[in-house]
C-alpha cells in the first residue's frame, strides 16, 4: 500500500505540475527577470501556503469520512468540485495577447527573502481553487487507501516532493521553456490537466455511489 502511496504521490506532482495559472507565470518571470534565487524564495512561499493547505485538507477529509452519514455525500461533492474545475480549461480558455502577472512583477522585484516568501504565500493563500484540489486530492486519496492515514501522509508528502521539485526544474530551465509559452501551447496543457482532473472527479463520484 505505501508503494501505491509513493507512486500516486509521484504522479499527482507530475499533474500538478502541468498548471499553468498566475503562479507558474510568476516563478518563470521572476527566474527571467531577477534570477534563480529570487524564484526560490517566491516558490518556498507557495510550498508553504500549500503545506498549510494540505493540512487543512487533510484533516478536515479524515474527520468528515470517519463520520459514515457524511462520507458518501462528501465523496460526490468533491468529485463534482474536481469535475467542475476539470471543465474550466474547455470552456474559459485563457485569451491571447494577455499576461497575468506583469503587474505582479513590479512588486516582486522590490522585495527581500523574506517579502519573497510571503508574497508566494499569499498569492498561492488567496486562490480558492488551490484550496479546492487539495480537498479533492485528499477525499480520493482516503477512499484509495480506505481511510488510512498513514498511506495518504505519505502520498502527500510526495506528492508536495514531486510538484517542488519539478519546480526547481523550471526555475533553472526558464529561460528555455520561455518560448513555448504560447496561447496554443498552454490551451493543449491545461485541457489535458482538466481532462486528468475530471477523471479524478468521476473515480471519487463512482467511488462513492
Amino acid at each position: 500500500m505505501i508503494t501505491g502511496a509513493i507512486w500516486k504521490g509521484f504522479l499527482t506532482g507530475v499533474w500538478l505540475s502541468m498548471s499553468f495559472g498566475p503562479v507558474f507565470f510568476l516563478l518563470i518571470q521572476t527566474s527571467i527577470r531577477k534570477g534563480v534565487r529570487h524564484a526560490l524564495f517566491f516558490d518556498l512561499g507557495v510550498l508553504l501556503s500549500d503545506l498549510l493547505y494540505i493540512v487543512v485538507a487533510f484533516f478536515g477529509a479524515s474527520i468528515i469520512l470517519e463520520n459514515e452519514t457524511y462520507k458518501d455525500w462528501i465523496g460526490l461533492i468533491g468529485g463534482i468540485v474536481l469535475i467542475v474545475f476539470g471543465l474550466l480549461p474547455f470552456v474559459n480558455p485563457p485569451k491571447e495577447n494577455t499576461h497575468p502577472v506583469d503587474s505582479e512583477m513590479q512588486a516582486v522585484g522590490k522585495l527581500n527573502p523574506t517579502g519573497l516568501i510571503l508574497k508566494g504565500f499569499f498569492i498561492n493563500l488567496l486562490n480558492p481553487s488551490v484550496l479546492f484540489i487539495w480537498f479533492g486530492a485528499a477525499t480520493v486519496a482516503f477512499a484509495t487507501f480506505h481511510g488510512q492515514k498513514f498511506p495518504v501522509a505519505v502520498f502527500f508528502l510526495v506528492t508536495l516532493v514531486t510538484y517542488f521539485g519539478i519546480d526547481i526544474a523550471k526555475i533553472y530551465l526558464a529561460l528555455k521553456l520561455k518560448r513555448f509559452l504560447n496561447p496554443a501551447g498552454l490551451l493543449v496543457v491545461n485541457r489535458v490537466s482538466g481532462f486528468i482532473i475530471m477523471l479524478f472527479g468521476l473515480y471519487l463520484i463512482l467511488n462513492s455511489i
